[in-house]
């Protein structure tokens, strides 16, 4: 298996395979919940990128256009193309982008989920300003806000030194990202929103729309910006029946039903 992916080996078997791309700052250890206790239909994977857990001694990307060519290679070079790619937040624009960067192969997603993040296209919001070159304490304030990191982990700073360069690697990957139009992809796309997101509203998730020529869901979930850390459980309630749907068999088991 390739440094880029961390696999849960004991659902080789399982219909498809779901490639999960983390937020600013996250590792494989984020999705635990599901690759420990998957669906016995699909099998959970996730994105290690350089810079976290057991790739910390290598150098974090600080562009999306290089991250995502690597990350689309290391897909073709592994043989075993995912059914499904779940993106949060930052991970989100990069599964866009690696999907663009896979039209050509035949590696290309059934199904592209994104959560708790505008469509690429959006112009950034009023009042916008990056974070990435803040200092130490106005970047943990801002993480404060987010809601999204325990209060014991921001306070403290041994910690804190090694997470934070990291987190604003990843920041710079998606604060100096630029979208460039293409034609939209061609399968179909899930949106996750949070209700009481600040970041990305149900409506900016809705635009997500223009970017695929497939079917678009919507969904709303109940809290902020990292909704995803308090709803593993409703969340794959929510997207299983389309993870079945666009999976190589298509087969349904008892109790589930297309959406």
């Amino acid at each position: 298996m390739s440094r880029w992916f961390v696999s849960n080996s004991r659902h080789s078997a399982a219909l498809g395979r779901m490639l999960c791309f983390p937020f600013a700052g996250g590792g494989p250890s984020l999705f635990r919940p599901w690759m420990t206790n998957p669906p016995a239909e699909i099998a959970v994977d996730s994105l290690h990128l350089p810079g976290r857990e057991g790739r910390m001694q290598e150098a974090p990307y600080r562009r999306m256009g290089p991250l995502a060519d690597e990350v689309a290679r290391a897909i073709v070079d592994s043989g075993r193309p995912p059914d499904v790619f779940f993106g949060y937040s930052m991970g989100a624009i990069l599964a866009f982008e690696v999907s663009r960067r896979l039209r050509d192969t035949r590696m290309v997603p059934r199904l592209v989920i994104v959560g708790a993040c505008r469509a690429p296209h959006l112009p950034r919001k009023a009042g916008w300003s990056r974070t990435y070159d803040r200092t130490d304490a106005e970047l943990i304030a801002e993480l404060r806000e987010l809601e999204g990191t325990p209060e014991d982990v921001l306070v403290n700073e041994e910690v804190m030194r090694v997470v934070l360069p990291r987190i604003r690697a990843d920041l710079e990957v998606i604060e100096t990202y630029e979208y460039k139009s293409d034609e939209p992809l061609e399968c179909p796309v899930v949106t996750l929103a949070g209700a009481d997101d600040p970041r990305a509203s149900p409506e900016d998730l809705r635009a997500w729309a223009h970017q695929t020529t497939g079917e678009l869901h919507s969904h709303v979930l109940p809290g902020r910006h990292f909704f995803l850390l308090e709803s593993w459980e409703d969340i794959l309630e929510r997207i299983l029946p389309h993870l079945i749907q666009c999976s190589p068999s298509g087969c349904l088991p008892q109790g589930v039903t297309k959406v």
